[in-house]
């Protein structure tokens, strides 16, 4: 693919580099020379020097023949002209990096459709729902996030004392906007139908929005205590802490702040009253100390400096916190600290570039069709783009004859999600989310593509 960068920051240099290697033509636009003289020494891409708000600059880009232009500078207004003026010039598809008040406003303004970008997301928003991911099943290997971060992925096991067991699943009153992916039962792994029903100990792979999963995990009586309150403490009042507070708000986790500059506190104490904000230095054994911080259940370094972050954790970690994730910004130290999980005594490491990455390289896969990953050993998650000429295109979801051993979970529609029903009409530019077994792979990709 013929993709054009705007922003040679961290983020734009790791991508580059990483969708080079991948045999992709990149074109990186930068305004600070000092900065275009250096990548030429370590990325192997074509440079221009300029403002990429300009459309002359935008123009000498070649983003008028491009298959894709992704704004990535730290100026949210810059990347949403510049996109829109690359899609305005030709483009194919248009990504912008904003910050989150933009992100979170789509419900007074919808500034994707009017600028006429293809997508809009914030780093801060994607690194908050990578790490909510964990307090809901530290332990479970199946709590994942896709349709960018709206629809969770988890697995719950069936209590002996459910009121759903024995019903067929087409029959059952489930809360809206879930679905039941998959049933492990035993060694056995069903791709349930509407007259498959539920027994004791089964396994369930749930896809839906957060609340609702939560609510069918309650009428399922699990024993997975997604209702339960955790303690979580956040050290540093970043932009990135403050979106993770603020994504914690509605649940009935209670959060803390420990932040060492006082007028960051007083401004956090404004957008956060459900938190509590405490004026120290993180790093210090004996504010954790006084902090009590040993009756946390998660402890999250969340500063702008890795350094901090990963002595924060290690001193949270010693002092009896059992979960602790770091924010690691510098990608090569995320990757050290990734292979060192297991002794530094850390459940995760998160590392805003390459959760920009995973978000993004999903627009640059060519084909039709990618593996998500796979929910178990066997059951494999595929994202399926319908195209203009696929057979499915126009036709009702319940007027496609899908194979045994796989199902439609949910769809994406430009940036809505949609856990879908037999009326609704699949359409050409949707992004299909399915389960398949690998005896049933190959005969799901010919029903829905080309």
């Amino acid at each position: 693919m013929k993709i054009v960068i705007l922003g040679a920051g961290d983020t734009g240099r790791f991508l580059a580099n990483h969708l080079s290697n991948k045999n992709h033509r990149i074109k990186l636009i930068e305004k600070s020379e000092s900065v275009v003289g250096s990548l030429n020494d370590v990325l192997d891409v074509g440079t221009i020097c300029g403002d990429g708000a300009q459309a002359s600059v935008l123009a000498d880009g070649g983003v008028a023949t491009a298959d894709l232009f992704i704004g990535l500078t730290d100026n949210q207004h810059v990347n949403l002209l510049a996109a829109s003026i690359a899609k305005a010039l030709g483009c194919r598809k248009t990504i912008a990096r904003v910050d989150v008040p933009i992100q979170s406003d789509k419900k007074t303004f919808d500034y994707q459709s009017h600028f006429s970008i293809d997508y809009v997301f914030s780093s801060e928003q994607l690194v908050a729902f990578e790490i909510s991911k964990y307090f809901l099943n530290p332990e479970a290997s199946t709590s994942e996030q896709i349709g960018r971060g709206r629809i969770k992925v988890q697995q719950i096991d069936v209590s002996p004392d459910s009121k759903l067991l024995k019903t067929p699943i087409q029959s059952l009153t489930l809360p809206q906007l879930v679905r039941v992916a998959v049933i492990h039962r035993g060694e056995e792994v069903i791709i349930p139908q509407g007259h498959d029903v539920l027994e004791p100990n089964d396994s369930l792979t749930l896809f839906g929005e957060q609340t609702f999963v939560e609510e069918l995990a309650e009428m399922l009586k699990a024993d997975n205590h997604l209702n339960e309150s955790r303690k979580i403490t956040i050290y540093g009042g970043s932009d990135y802490g403050l979106t993770l507070a603020m994504l914690l708000k509605n649940t009935p986790n209670k959060v803390r702040i420990i932040e060492e500059n006082a007028e960051v506190c007083t401004w956090l104490s404004t957008k956060l009253p459900h938190a509590v904000i405490v004026h120290g230095d993180g790093r210090s054994v004996e504010l954790l100390k006084e902090e009590q911080i040993e009756k946390a259940d998660f402890f999250i370094g969340m500063s702008n400096h890795d350094e901090d972050n990963l002595m924060a954790c290690l001193q949270a970690k010693t002092l009896g916190v059992k979960y602790v994730i770091p924010l690691v910004h510098n990608a090569d130290n995320s990757f050290v600290v990734a292979q060192h999980l297991e002794p530094f005594g850390f459940l995760a490491t998160v590392s805003p570039r390459q959760v920009n990455l995973m978000d993004l390289v999903r627009f640059v896969d060519s084909k039709d069709f990618y593996s998500v990953g796979y929910l178990s050993e066997e059951v494999e998650l595929v994202q399926i783009t319908v195209s203009e000429g696929a057979r499915v295109a126009g036709k009702l979801v319940k007027e496609v004859e899908w194979p045994k051993n796989s199902s439609l979970v949910t769809l994406l529609r430009n940036d809505k999600v949609i856990i879908p029903g037999g009326k609704d009409v699949i359409q050409a530019g949707d992004s299909l989310y399915s389960v398949v077994l690998p005896n049933s792979r190959k005969h799901l990709l010919k029903v829905l593509t080309r």
